[in-house]
């Protein structure tokens, strides 16, 4: 029920960074799931689109970093308040929307044995309650993916706890899932999959193994005060800044296994002003200490005027990074889609090319030919990405999943298995551990 309404404006301002928050209503976290969904959502369908580009701009500043808590059970917190207009919890209330009516006895049973039964890969089962976290099923995959994913909830659930009882899957794959209609927490899927819950990828967190030596870090927190400080420093000389880019569209990335993007580097070679090419990667580590001759660093790739996204196996987690650097991206109609890839429009926030890439040459000559370069383009996929891609942002959109789970998703009624391990355990196993229903396997000493 609702508590209290309160309005108030707070101003802070820390060096380069400045914002105002308006408390929104305290209400507890399971009604304000029940809530949004039911209003929220059907409001934002009878309004139609939400002008995102204008509530952004009304933002007085970039968000400022991380707090430390926010919160407190059964209360809103109020820094999560200011995306409602932003519609930035939109795409979480249409996943669930699929799930609202219940699963079957046959569904909740397959969706609680999922990790253990179908996956077994890459895959957690992770259950709150009584405001603690447990992880039921452990099944590593993919380099940090798993523990990266499950660092960000231990943060999520420590800022604004204790949270409502509550039972996810989450799976780390690039989309190997996206026929499984279940409730599966996802990264990615296919525009044409309707099924699942995106979530904020692992690369949210960190991402070790993508470091470009000599970079220091793909922490995101890290990362986005780099790209913040910049933003802030071009704020003051705009056109200067703009200026001072490379007249070039750039690229610099791995090949893969599936040819799509072979064909888009193809397309660009021999266009005038484009700078792409292919590296390779020897080897990663966890330590960041990464053998990838002829990468280019995240924050190098600010220096050039355009650039160029490019697909991956399924998505590709480069795109947020793009559009941070204030420069032109332009990008091939995508497949896939994240939680957020609705949130940015083409022409308004990127430029959308075929996927094919074979308008590239055009595209580019009319976006150089404009009278600022397609320098508004980039400032406004900035502008959105700094407000709707913060810290803040993510840890407030994770937040809203966990309620809406709290719920829709069949409520955990059984007895954990002694197997079952508080996530603070499970954040200090080695990567190999592995964790099924009734049993732990891992390394002995």
């Amino acid at each position: 029920a609702i508590l209290s309404v309160v309005l108030l404006d707070i101003v802070v301002s820390i060096s380069i960074h400045s914002f105002r928050m308006a408390v929104g209503s305290a209400v507890g976290a399971a009604t304000l799931a029940l809530v949004l969904f039911t209003t929220g959502f059907i409001m934002g369908t009878l309004r139609g689109s939400v002008d995102v580009a204008e509530a952004v701009a009304k933002m007085p500043g970039m968000p400022g970093p991380r707090h430390v808590r926010d919160g407190s059970s059964g209360s809103t917190p109020e820094i999560c308040a200011q995306y409602e207009e932003l519609g930035l919890y939109r795409q979480a209330e249409k996943d669930f929307k699929r799930y609202a009516s219940g699963l079957s006895a046959e569904q909740a049973a397959k969706y609680a044995s999922f990790c253990d039964v179908e996956a077994r890969n890459a895959c957690a089962t992770v259950r709150i309650r009584g405001g603690h976290v447990f992880v039921r099923h452990l099944y590593p995959g993919y380099q940090s993916r798993l523990s990266s994913t499950l660092q960000a909830i231990n943060d999520v659930v420590k800022r604004f706890g204790p949270l409502p009882d509550a039972e996810i899957v989450v799976e780390v794959t690039d989309g190997d899932f996206n026929r499984v209609d279940l409730p599966v927490f996802m990264i990615a899927r296919p525009r044409s999959a309707h099924v699942g819950v995106l979530y904020p990828d692992f690369t949210f967190y960190s991402w070790p193994e993508a470091v470009c030596p000599p970079e220091r870090s793909h922490a995101y927190s890290y990362l986005y005060g780099l790209f913040s400080e910049a933003a802030a420093s071009a704020d003051e000389e705009l056109q200067e800044t703009w200026q001072a880019k490379h007249d070039v569209l750039f690229w610099r990335g791995g090949k893969l296994a599936q040819p799509l993007r072979a064909q888009q580097v193809e397309a660009l070679m021999g266009v005038p002003g484009v700078d792409v090419k292919f590296m390779e990667w020897k080897n990663n580590s966890i330590t960041g200490l990464n053998g990838a001759p002829g990468c280019v660093g995240l924050m190098e790739h600010c220096d050039y005027r355009y650039l160029a996204f490019l697909n991956g196996n399924s998505y590709s987690s480069r795109f947020k990074y793009e559009l941070l650097c204030g420069s032109c991206v332009f990008a091939g109609k995508q497949a896939w889609m994240e939680w957020w890839s609705d949130l940015m429009k083409p022409g308004e926030d990127f430029v959308e090319l075929r996927s094919d890439w074979k308008d590239a040459s055009e595209q580019l000559l009319e976006v150089r030919a404009r009278p600022d370069g397609g320098r508004s383009i980039a400032e406004s996929g900035r502008r959105k990405a700094l407000a709707l891609l913060s810290q803040d942002a993510v840890d407030c959109y994770w937040l809203r999943l966990l309620s809406l789970a709290a719920t829709f998703l069949p409520a955990p009624a059984d007895e954990l298995p002694t197997s079952a391990k508080p996530l603070e355990d499970v954040l200090l196993y080695a990567d190999n551990v592995v964790i099924t229903e009734g049993a732990v396997y891992g390394p002995v000493r």
